[in-house]
C-alpha cells in the first residue's frame, strides 16, 4: 500500500491535534490567571500581616484602615477577573474582604496576627467562559506579633 497517494491525511491529523491543543491552551491560561490573582492577594495579606504585627492592640484597627486607604485608595483592586474591595466588603452575605485577628496564646505567652484577604470574581458578560475559576480567592497570612498591649511602645 502506497502512503504517498493518500489525500487529506495531513489535514485530518492537523484537525485532531488542533482539537486537543486548543482546550489545553485555555486550561493553561486559566491556571495562570488564577495563579496571578492568588499571588497578588497572598502578597497583600502577607504585607498587611507584617505591618499589623508591629502595632499595639489599640492601634490595629487604625492601622487596618490605613492599609486599606493606602492600598485601595477608594478603588477596587486586582483587575477584570477578580476584585478586592475592602471598603464595601464583598456582599452582605459573605465575610469582609480584609479581616484580621489578634490571637494570644495564654500558655506560652506568644501572640499572632492573622490576616485574611478575600477577592471575589467580577460579574462580567464572560462568566460562562470563566465559570471554571472559583468565585472567591482567599489568602491567609499569620505573623508573630511583636507589638504591645498598651498604646505606648
Amino acid at each position: 500500500m502506497n502512503l504517498l497517494h493518500k489525500k487529506g491525511q495531513g489535514i485530518v491529523e492537523f484537525g485532531i491535534v488542533l482539537m486537543l491543543a486548543i482546550p489545553f491552551v485555555f486550561v493553561v491560561y486559566f491556571v495562570f490567571i488564577f495563579g496571578y490573582y492568588y499571588t497578588t492577594v497572598a502578597s497583600l495579606a502577607r504585607e498587611s500581616a507584617r505591618e499589623l504585627s508591629v502595632q499595639t492592640t489599640s492601634t490595629m484597627s487604625t492601622a487596618r484602615d490605613a492599609i486599606i486607604t493606602r492600598k485601595a485608595n477608594g478603588k477596587t483592586l486586582l483587575g477584570s477577573y477578580y476584585v478586592w474591595n475592602p471598603i464595601q466588603g464583598i456582599s452582605q452575605d459573605t465575610e469582609d474582604a480584609f479581616k484580621y485577628n489578634y490571637d494570644s496564646n495564654s500558655t506560652n505567652g506568644d501572640a499572632y496576627v492573622t490576616v485574611t484577604m478575600t477577592a471575589t470574581k467580577t460579574q462580567s458578560g464572560l462568566n460562562d467562559i470563566f465559570s471554571i475559576l472559583p468565585n472567591t480567592i482567599k489568602a491567609t497570612s499569620t505573623m508573630y506579633w511583636e507589638g504591645s498591649t498598651s498604646s505606648s511602645q
